[in-house]
Parts: C-alpha cells; structure tokens; sequence
C-alpha cells in the first residue's frame, strides 16, 4: 500500500505548494508563543531515537510511563469521588492534584516506531507487561499487570502492542523470507505484520480510555529521509542581476494530529500543518496508510526495503525557516520558498521514497522543543519556574569511541565514512548536553543502564547495558529472549528516572505544584508513582547466551543471500539493453553465484553472530 493513496482533500488538492501563507496560517503553523497549558499542568514532549531492535527497551519505556501516567490519573479520580462523597476532607488529600500534559512525540526509526504504536493506542487500554517478582534464578518470566477483563475475556501478553511487536512480530524469521529479494538484503515480512497489527480495526477488542495526561492538540512527528526530496531555493537580490541558489531537502517529517478519545476527535479539526487528523474514529484504512510512514521511518537502507509513500505537496508549504532580525532580538518566520520549476505539479499529491530517518539530521529535538516553547521561544529551566520540558529516550547514550583508522584502505575508509555519517545525523551536542545537567529542568535523558553481571559493584551504560546492539543493533531480533530482557531493562530505567528527586522533579514553590504550603528546600516529583507503578521493577536478568545457536538460522541465511543474488541477477539481465555499470554488475553477481561466494557470506555472518554472541559478559 502506498500511504496516503488521496493524500489530499477536495480543498487541499487545488491549494498550489507555492501558495502564500494566510495570516491566520502563519499563526498556527509557525507560532511564536508557548503552547497553551492549563494551571497546574506541567507539558511534556518525548522525543524517542532510533534503536533497530533496542526499540524494545523504548517500547519498556513507553510501557511503564503509559501506567505511570494512568495509575496516577485512577489515584486522583479515586480521592476527588471520596472528597465529593464526604469520606475524605480537603485537607486529608494525599495524592498530587497537579497535572502533566504530553502534547508531542517526535520519533526516527525504531523510536518512531514506538511513537506510532503509542498514538494508534491512545485511547485503548491494554495489560502492562512487567518483571515478575517470582522468575527463576536463570530466566525473565513476564506477567500482565493489572490482569484485565473485556467482554468476558482475560486480556493476554498480545494484547500489549509493545510486548506484541517487539517481543513477538519482530523475530529474524520474518526478515528471511522470499519477499522482495530485489529490494533489499532483508525482507519486512516481520514489520509488515507488526504494522498490520498496529492497524487492525479496535473496535471491541480492547477497552476504551480518557487519558487525560493527553494534550487537547497532541502531535506525532515521524522523521523520514525523503529519496527524492524537496526543491527549494534562496534568492539574492541586488546589484545588476538577481541570483537564486537551488537545494534539495531530504530531511523529511509528517505532522499527524492524534485524537485521543471519541469526543476528543469529534471536537477537534485538523491544523492545517497537519498531514492527518486522527483518532478512534478513524476508519482501519487509515491507520493502515498511516502504519506505512511508521514502517518507513525504519527501513534501514539496503537492509531494508525503501518506502513508496504518497502525501499531499500543500503539506511542504508550512516548514518554517527561521531568519534572525537585524537588532538582534528574536527571530522572524516564514516558509521555506519551494522552486516551483523544479516540479512536475504545483498541486495535488507528491510521491516519493522515503529510507530511515538515520540518514539524515531532521532535527527531532528542535522539533519537539519548539511546539512547547514556541519556534525561537526557550523553555523555563531553573525548578521553581519550568513549566514544560523535553525528554529524550536514547537506548543507545554512552561513550564515543574515536579511535583512529587502522589504516587508509577503501574499505576502513567507506566503513568509517558510514559510521561518521549515522553518527553526524544524530542529536546535536548541545541537546544532550543540555539533558544532561540535573540543573535544567526543560530537558532531560532516559537511557539504559543495569549493574554488570560479572561485577555487580560495577555498572553498564547504554549499548553496553542492551542485549541488542551488536551486529548494527540488529542482535534482539535474533531471540525473544534478548528483546525481553531490553524491555524491561526499559521498565526499570524508566521507574528510577521518575524518582530520581534530585533531576526529574520541581521545587515545592513551583507554580505547577499549586501547593498552599511550599518549602522552596523540598523537591516534588513531576510524575509520582501511584498504583501497580509504585511496585518496584526488578532490574532483568543477564539472558543464558548458550541457548540461542547461530546454527539454526543457518540454512534460512543462505537462502536468503541466494535469493537476493539472483533477483538482482535476474533484474539486471531482464532482455533490455544494459548500460555499462549494469553489464559489470551483471558480469559480478555472474561470477559470485559460479563461485562459493554464497556459502563464503553466510558462514562469515554466522561467524559474526557467534562472535557477537561471545563478546557480552557471561553468568
């Protein structure tokens, strides 16, 4: 499926990219001021990196932090029923009355994978799954929490879309099989099903919620790396002949606007920055054309195959550009001036390849940052003051290793250059930083970390506290039992950030906090843990490694090597014409499939993987 077949509604179809922005537009798409939140509400905005298959620690993050938020929102309605009732006093209030609003996710990759599960979810509840207390010395049993009915029917671990795809969807099975071997090294039978699963029709399966930590006008802003691109251009005006430089921009987003509830969907109309409005009421189709920009944001380049996607060209008319003013004092705005000659169409719908977000710096924080601040706005960040703030869930954060080539062949010189780009296109140095100081209270981090299994006194961080990150982060896939352990690794981190009283917390005094009685030494936590989320989550065990066999996925590697030798074989020597570098590709995948190439590739990844496998600390 191409998403969105008709991208564009009747009015929006006639709109030309090229169109100026109305005044009221121009207030909307690139508002300069705060976004509006009611007294006592603290606004938050997560912006979730990418992970490969350490997306199922961020999908452990997003479990804990939906009951979090859910457990505190039953603990407030639970005492305002006993104050109204008459059992309980003002006074004897025990549960913090202020509120927390999510007003945006920005994701890339596996994290927009997650953001896109989140938003399809909103307004479904669904069985956590947690560590349970009673596992065994050598395994990570999970059990729902709390145990949920519906219709007569005990929900079950595939009820939770987390747990569902990335413990269960996503299995290297699904990444080996015959479908378009042509397209990439790897097929996405596994991430089509998961996204199928994503999108299939609610209606009865689960039952419905009014989560009211939901922002009135939330976002979910995936990241995409756009193949084709967006023409723009630069004037420069004067003198005796007026210049214009062209560029393409590739770094793709789409806004969706997300309803989190029948009514909230029924009150609400699309922005017009808006892709998409969606919500419960939304037809099965479109959640499935919207499931095909999730599946987009992670197609891993060659890896994976890329993403045929379809979106209406008025949509390019609201990405702000942002010019400093002349005195120095903040910022003006306006659109980017797309190159109107360097497009088939001025209108309608515009298609294009979209590959992972990872390509490509889409600038996620900023994204998420300026929806709460305003674009050229700042976020309050001492604690007695902030009153929004981003945070960033990276599986991944640790420290750099820049250590120098081992030599300057063409081989260490592509891989590094590979290596230095995925790296370039990630976060800014400044955001992290900023994240990173327990003194700001507008930016905070959430990644792994757990005790070492062969020193407990010690500790590990990010990709080395992670099941998942060798082989490119593609290790979880391999066995459930990786992807378990990252998941509630997640879980775990998540529960010690939101009590950590020294960073994720207010100063009493705060105005959000709206407490009568505030002492300014006394720190608040912004999100108190109520219910099953104050139950404390167990750090997982360190999975027995000997249980997974590199050798049982063998004869499905090879086969799938030779599948795609001889597609893009096949391609290539279809009867047409070829062009010189075809005849040589052609000429190469000849000789690679006359000679032992093929078992020569799939014994070194077995290698690799047992290699992998070896390298993590062992029990």
């Amino acid at each position: 499926m191409t998403a969105f077949s008709n991208p564009c509604s009747s009015h929006q179809a006639t709109i030309k990219v090229t169109e100026p922005l109305t005044p009221a537009e121009q207030a909307v798409a690139f508002r300069q001021t705060p976004l509006p939140l009611p007294t006592n509400t603290f606004g938050l905005g997560l912006v979730l990196g990418g992970t490969v298959s350490a997306g199922a620690f961020t999908a452990g993050v997003l479990d804990f932090l939906t009951e979090a938020l859910d457990e505190w929102q039953q603990a407030k309605e639970a005492e305002d029923r006993n104050v109204e009732s008459g059992r309980l006093s003002e006074e004897q209030r025990m549960v913090p009355a202020h509120n927390v609003s999510l007003a945006i996710i920005t994701g890339s990759s596996g994290g927009g994978v997650n953001g896109a599960i989140l938003s399809r979810f909103l307004g479904y509840e669904f069985p956590h799954v947690r560590l349970s207390h009673n596992s065994p010395a050598n395994a990570n049993l999970a059990e729902l929490v709390p145990p949920l009915m519906h219709q007569g029917k005990l929900l079950s671990f595939s009820d939770n879309p987390y747990w569902d795809v990335w413990i269960n969807k996503l299995r290297i099975d699904g990444f080996l099989t015959d479908k378009a071997p042509e397209q990439s090294i790897l097929s996405d039978n596994a991430i089509e099903d998961a996204a199928h699963a994503v999108a299939r029709d609610l209606t009865g399966q689960l039952p419905s919620i009014d989560r009211r930590w939901i922002h009135g006008q939330f976002n979910l802003v995936l990241a995409l790396t756009n193949l084709r691109g967006i023409p723009a251009k630069i004037d420069y005006p004067g003198g005796r002949y007026s210049l214009k430089q062209s560029f393409v921009n590739h770094a793709e987003f789409i806004r969706f606007g997300i309803a989190h509830s029948n009514a909230a969907q029924r009150s609400r109309t699309k922005a017009c920055h808006e892709s998409v409005l969606l919500g419960p009421l939304s037809t099965t189709t479109d959640w499935a054309e919207f499931s095909e920009f999730g599946i987009a944001t992670g197609a891993f380049p060659v890896g994976l195959p890329a993403k045929s996607l379809n979106r209406c060209i008025a949509d390019y008319r609201y990405i702000p550009v942002k010019k400093s003013r002349s005195d120095g004092k903040g910022v003006d705005v306006c659109a980017l001036d797309i190159d109107a000659a360097a497009l088939n169409s001025l209108t309608g719908s515009y298609p294009f390849t979209a590959v992972d977000a990872g390509v490509t710096n889409n600038a996620p924080v900023e994204l998420a940052r300026e929806y709460l601040a305003g674009i050229g706005g700042h976020n309050k960040r001492e604690s007695h003051t902030a009153d929004r703030a981003v945070i960033f869930v990276d599986p991944f954060a640790e420290t750099a290793d820049v250590q120098p080539l081992a030599n300057n062949s063409i081989i260490e010189v592509i891989k590094k250059l590979i290596l230095s780009g995925v790296a370039q296109s990630r976060y800014h140095t400044r955001d992290l930083a900023l994240a990173g100081d327990i003194n700001i209270k507008s930016r905070f981090l959430i990644t792994a970390f757990r005790t070492n299994p062969q020193s407990p006194n010690d500790w590990l961080l990010g990709a080395q506290a992670l099941c998942s990150t060798r082989i490119g982060a593609f290790f979880g896939f391999f066995d459930a039992e990786f992807s378990k352990h990252d998941f509630f690794l997640g879980r775990y981190c998540c529960q010690q950030f939101l009590q950590q009283q020294n960073n994720f917390a207010l100063r009493e005094d705060n105005p959000v906090l709206g407490m009568a009685r505030a002492n300014r030494l006394n720190m608040k936590p912004i999100i108190p843990l109520f219910g099953t989320a104050a139950i404390e989550q167990k750090m997982p065990k360190w999975p027995v490694w000997n249980t997974f066999k590199a050798e049982s996925i063998k004869p499905k590697i090879h086969a799938r090597i030779k599948r795609v030798v001889h597609a893009l074989l096949n391609n290539m020597v279809n009867g047409k014409e070829m062009s010189w570098y075809k005849k040589i590709g052609a000429d190469f995948l000849i000789w690679l499939n006359k000679t032992a190439f093929m078992s020569l590739a799939t014994n070194k990844i077995i290698a690799s993987i047992e290699n992998a496998k070896n390298s993590f600390p062992k029990l």
